[in-house]
């Protein structure tokens, strides 16, 4: 039977496949209600996300969980290598897809693995073709509840994986017509001699699959070296006119916060809604709780949630993990009901929109908006310096886009905000190298400065002829 003639007799014999297996199981590719929502974190996404999430109202903990795990699952009794619904990417008509197809499995199901990425339904893999490893083309094969991976070779919207790595590493494909909404892309990718295809990315990564993992629920890969389970990253970078980048949630995310007096977690999409920083935690911990945790929830990891600088994990008084930028614990305003909204900034002059860089606005009495610096502020040696925080920041005429002029005597003067030696870019905000040893902070490519005469916070005695108050 053609496997794309009859979709809704496919999808209904799927679904019921899937009960007791999968919390959640997305359809073959199709978009509308019944497919793949065309923006992660929407009501479509999160309703085929592991543990049939609840509204934000109902704590993770109430959701019943799947009686049968995983590892239950029957192995199909065709191999991987068996013959496809289709044998190449050109000549598959599979529906077009919103979103990949690819859906969210958690501890309820797979309790070693923590909550990672696995395929639903019929998906494109890229296969070699006759046995070798220099061709590969697109087939289509039913990997319900087969495990993701990224390969930390790669680099964003790039994949390093050919020949005998493709063999071992099958992609997970995407057809011509299909769309993608962050945090998921789509890349073009090489074939090997049979010329390029398209791959599904996820926050830039490319996703693949495992050879030897024959069966639903197998996550041999994860022993690789270079080679880990896709797990959710809940942020992104967002810009914003007003503010300037800073980081936002990404998709369907877990939130701590009271419920009858005791701190729960709760599973909301909050896809775009923005993440704050509070001046009275300290590095590694959260000291909001209570009422505070109300008004700010806590953004809360995955289970088996792994994370690399910039971020970190600290643990709760609840035993919760919780996601930190610069050690900083991450949390949601309240007061924020769509995305986009950022009115937690500045509420009692401790609460801040997100970012690595330490620079923060100020809405000054005579000047309108500027830079001050704020957060984690650094000397020329690398070590925390606070003497000047909420000090205004300058940029320099004669300094061009990523190059900085100002030394000696000129620096003395202007001193730098400087960088941590390991800082990334971070939307608008980038880092300059000033010499072997040290690093900048620059705004839309202009390095940032303090002026040695401001003595306070809100003093702006810097404003010369080639020195300009920096904005957003």
């Amino acid at each position: 039977m053609n496997p794309f003639i009859n979709k809704s007799c496919r999808s209904l014999l799927f679904t019921l496949a899937c009960t007791g297996l999968l919390t959640a199981c997305g359809g073959g590719g199709g978009g509308g209600s019944k497919g793949y929502s065309s923006t992660p974190g929407s009501t479509g996404y999160s309703s085929m996300v592991a543990s049939s999430i609840a509204p934000s109202s109902t704590p993770a903990s109430s959701v019943a969980p799947s009686s049968t795990p995983v590892s239950s699952i029957a192995p199909s009794s065709t191999a991987a290598s068996s013959t496809p619904a289709s044998s190449s990417l050109a000549s598959s008509s599979a529906a077009p897809a919103l979103v990949p197809p690819v859906v969210l499995i958690d501890t309820q199901i797979n309790a070693a693995d923590g909550d990672y990425f696995v395929a639903s339904g019929d998906v494109l893999v890229g296969m070699p073709e006759g046995g070798g490893n220099t061709s590969f083309t697109g087939e289509l094969l039913d990997r319900t509840g087969f495990a993701l991976y990224t390969f930390a070779n790669d680099t964003t919207g790039v994949s390093n994986c050919s020949g005998n790595c493709l063999v071992n590493w099958p992609p997970l494909l995407a057809n011509p017509s299909d769309q993608a909404s962050a945090p998921y892309s789509i890349i073009e990718r090489s074939m090997g001699t049979a010329g390029t295809a398209l791959q599904w990315a996820y926050h830039g990564k490319p996703l693949y699959f495992f050879k030897n993992d024959t069966a639903a629920g197998q996550t041999a890969g994860k022993a690789i070296p270079n080679w880990l389970l896709a797990r959710p990253m809940p942020t992104q970078i967002v810009a914003n006119a007003t503010l300037g980048s800073h980081l936002a949630a990404a998709g369907s995310v877990k939130l701590a916060m009271p419920v009858n007096g005791a701190e729960q977690t709760s599973t909301a999409e909050r896809n775009g809604f923005t993440l704050y920083t509070f001046d009275n935690d300290t590095t590694g911990v959260s000291n909001c709780s209570d009422v505070c945790l109300t008004n700010w929830p806590a953004l809360i990891a995955h289970a088996g949630a792994v994370a690399s600088a910039p971020y970190s994990l600290v643990q709760r008084a609840s035993g919760e993990m919780q996601w930190a930028l610069n050690g900083m614990p991450l949390y949601f305003f309240a007061g924020d009901t769509q995305a986009g909204q950022t009115n937690g900034e500045a509420i009692g002059n401790n609460w801040f929109v997100a970012r690595t860089p330490s620079v923060a606005v100020n809405n000054h009495p005579t000047k309108n908006r500027l830079l001050v610096a704020h957060g984690n502020i650094l000397n020329a040696a690398g070590a925390a310096d606070n003497a000047r925080l909420d000090f205004t920041l300058y940029t320099f005429d004669d300094d061009t886009p990523g190059v900085t002029t100002c030394f000696g005597a000129c620096l003395a003067a202007w001193p730098a905000l400087f960088a941590p030696a390991d800082a990334q870019a971070f939307g608008d905000f980038s880092v300059i190298t000033r010499d072997a040893t040290t690093k900048q902070w620059a705004y839309k490519g202009l390095p940032l400065y303090f002026f040695v005469g401001d003595t306070a916070p809100g003093d702006v005695t810097g404003e010369y002829t080639d020195w300009t108050i920096a904005r957003p």
